[in-house]
């Protein structure tokens, strides 16, 4: 028999994220949803900056947050995580692998100066810690089953798809390109490289 046999709750369910219609989805609510249900869902949950924001199973530093479309009409955003490296979440990238398979795209994100990964999905982003240390105790950066994930953000398909700065978009670049698996950052700019057309020289 094909699919998932373990019916045991994952890390990612128990704290509300699923798939919902064949889009992911927090507790049911997904991209789109009337903004007036999501307020009567959560009741408790407190407006700060434009987003509602509502406890997770986690501590109080790290809420889920849900933000609404111009003019409070849909739900355009949702998110759980700082994005900050010092502040992983408990679930890591094969917790988001096994549930939501293979991501589409890969951008890399050097803007706090350690290299984060960034898988994308359609509707996805999801914002990965690279960093192992190597026997002499440097860094090294590469993708593992264990990288803990700092942020995970449902999101409209216009962000995934390159209109909104600082996300992967479908066009290939140094930094961002297809899916390679687990695989060295290095390889991955190689990759890259390759497929604009510029020779290896390494």
């Amino acid at each position: 028999m094909a699919g998932r046999l373990d019916l045991k709750m994952s890390k990612l369910q128990a704290l509300g994220f699923e798939v919902c219609t064949g889009t992911p989805c927090f507790k049911g609510v997904t991209i789109g949803t009337d903004w007036t249900t999501v307020q009567q869902l959560f009741p408790d949950g407190a407006t700060d900056h434009d987003y509602l924001q509502v406890a997770s199973n986690l501590d109080a530093a790290h809420p889920i947050l849900i933000k609404p479309s111009w003019g409070d009409k849909t739900v355009e955003s949702i998110s759980l995580g700082s994005g900050r490296a010092d502040q992983p979440l408990p679930i890591d990238a094969q917790d988001v692998i096994t549930q939501y398979g293979a991501p589409k795209r890969v951008y890399l994100d050097y803007s706090s100066g350690a290299p984060i990964m960034v898988i994308v999905y359609p509707m996805m982003t999801v914002r990965l810690d690279l960093r192992m240390k190597n026997s002499d105790d440097a860094n090294n950066y590469m993708l593992q089953w264990t990288s803990p994930v700092i942020q995970l953000s449902i999101v409209v398909p216009d962000v995934t798809a390159g209109y909104a700065p600082g996300t992967c978009c479908n066009q290939t670049w140094i930094d961002s390109g297809p899916w390679h698996g687990f695989i060295p950052i290095d390889l991955y700019r190689r990759y890259n490289f390759r497929d604009l057309g510029y020779s290896d020289t390494h």
